[in-house]
């Protein structure tokens, strides 16, 4: 016998759950040009290649579903208190989601030739709303079979008037960065090679479903004379890459990082191709003069005008800050009015980069004076990353899912309008791409391991990748972020009253999944209301 259990989507589901009485009903809410989704738990495990079929009814023109497979990850160490993992469950199971190894509901898997892979069955169920549905409400029966056996859910999904942006116009700003080399490696494909490019395409199409309307090119390479000299720079993979981005349509492309630190708490900048040479001498000025009228160049044959941005250092520190607005002022210098984005992790390089992208820890760290920066007009975006790790909002497979839906909402709340995410295919050396999340790294002589799921949003092997209920979240969150936006023009202290129903800082957040979508549904109607 089937039995099934409806979850919103911000609730984590686990293979060991069990349940007695069946959760067939679930009610949604969704602007036109917008999706929402849902999960189904089953008490069935099954065998490998069960076949699988579902149907829907009352579905309206303007409305569709589609159903996928969702399959569990291992989360084999908890997040620490500050950093990478700890096997001291008590330390952290104030605020973890259960105590590690544990397996946890995230790979979502499409269902295309009809049979599940087998074990503890559980869905996803992804409705999309098109800009010209029937606004209010749709009742809708979702029928699945899985071999001999079916059960159903009712859905009742209420449209609002209000009109969704598409990403490409959205307001709210979200990157997650692709790394080129993971991609070939992955794939058993040469780097620049047509099959490359075909896998690129494929993986950034999925982000621009996932709503990131900005993306960050590769860093051009060197090309160097017979004596090693650097003589060039080739940016043919950036033309190629930024070719696709622009056939998406993408909002914005920007430039790849061309420097670095050693040590976070050395003054010095090296080149990123080139970790011995210092920028600051002659050769250093020589090679920045290079890449920098390499960039002018290509941002004339790709026509990019103001849709290019350039990235310089990822997270200058306050020991080199004074390096980095040096980098800044010769790249304004070289190319003249193009704005600089880059991951901040000190408050006093003001003048220097356009848009401040900052950790939730750093910003709570500096919030006095990164408020009042806000307030004379800078751009704020927030990121998440590896360091540090605790309870802090970030895309980890052991803190409550809400985690990673709120972070732009309380990034709204405090004035920021974009989001980055280092992590969207950051694979570590020896990990299972399909099935381990906690990456292996050397930290300080020793191998550590990044808190579950931190190194990326999707699941990968050679013949494919998949999609997760993290990136599904956080396609639903940068929507939020443009609605709560909207609203925060209108009435700012609607906005940030609803904001603080759920979340009253990086780190202080509610794990119940269904108050959310209750707030949401608030929101939808205070911007009904209010014709927006």
């Amino acid at each position: 016998m089937m039995k099934i259990q409806a979850f919103d989507i911000n609730t984590w589901l686990f293979p060991s759950t069990n349940f007695s009485v069946e959760q067939r009903d679930i009610s949604l809410d969704s602007v036109r040009n917008a999706d929402v989704c849902f999960q189904v738990l089953t008490n069935l495990n099954l065998p490998e290649n069960t076949d699988f079929s579902y149907t829907a009814e009352g579905l309206e023109e303007g409305i569709s579903l589609s159903v996928s497979e969702i399959r569990p990850v291992m989360v084999s160490y908890n997040s620490a208190l500050d950093h990478h993992e700890t096997k001291n469950y008590d330390e952290v199971k104030d605020f973890v989601t259960a105590k590690a190894p544990f397996e946890v509901f995230d790979l979502v898997r499409p269902i295309d030739n009809g049979k599940l892979l087998g074990g503890r069955t559980a869905f996803i169920v992804r409705i999309d709303v098109k800009k010209d549905a029937p606004v209010g409400e749709h009742f809708i029966r979702i029928t699945f079979k899985c071999g001999a056996v079916s059960s159903y859910a009712n859905l009742t999904l209420k449209v609002y008037n209000t009109v969704l942006k598409d990403a490409a116009d959205s307001v709210y700003s979200m990157t997650h960065w692709i790394y080129p080399d993971t991609v070939a490696k992955i794939h058993n494909v040469n780097r620049f090679s047509e099959e490359y490019y075909a896998w690129f395409e494929k993986y950034l199409a999925d982000q621009l479903d996932m709503r990131n309307n900005y993306f960050q090119l590769p860093t051009a390479i060197p090309v160097k004379d017979e004596e090693g000299r650097i003589i060039d720079f080739d940016f043919s993979e950036c033309d190629r890459i930024a070719q696709i981005c622009l056939k998406l349509g993408f909002k914005v492309i920007y430039g790849g990082f061309v420097s670095h630190f050693k040590h976070w708490n050395e003054p010095d900048y090296y080149f990123v191709w080139d970790m011995d040479q210092l920028i600051e001498t002659n050769e250093g000025y020589r090679q920045l003069k290079l890449y920098f009228n390499g960039v002018k160049s290509f941002i004339e044959r790709n026509a990019l005008g103001d849709r290019y941005m350039q990235g310089l250092v990822d997270e200058p520190q306050v020991p080199n800050s004074l390096a980095y607005k040096a980098l800044c002022c010769t790249f304004r210098t070289i190319v003249p009015g193009v704005k600089i984005l880059d991951p901040i992790e000190t408050p006093n390089i003001t003048g220097s980069c356009d848009i401040w992208c900052v950790k939730q820890a750093v910003y709570d760290k500096y919030k006095e004076q990164f408020d009042e920066l806000i307030e004379m007009g800078e751009e704020f975006w927030v990121y998440s990353c590896g360091f540090p790790a605790y309870k802090w909002m970030n895309h980890v497979l052991d803190l409550p899912l809400t985690a990673t839906r709120l972070i732009t909402w309380m990034g709204v709340y405090y004035g920021i309008v974009g989001f980055l995410h280092y992590g969207y295919n950051s694979f570590h050396d020896g990990m299972d791409t399909m099935y381990e999340t906690n990456g292996p790294v050397k930290f300080r002589g020793e191998t550590r391991y990044f808190p579950a799921g931190n190194h990326g949003l999707i699941y990968a092997r050679e013949d494919a990748f998949f999609s997760s209920v993290r990136s599904n979240v956080q396609r639903l969150a940068a929507a939020d972020a443009e609605l709560l936006l909207r609203l925060r023009r209108l009435d700012k202290k609607q906005c940030d009253d609803l904001i603080l129903l759920c979340c009253s800082d990086f780190k202080t957040y509610t794990p119940d999944g269904a108050l959310v979508e209750r707030v949401r549904k608030l929101l939808f109607e205070a911007l009904d209301k209010l014709g927006a």
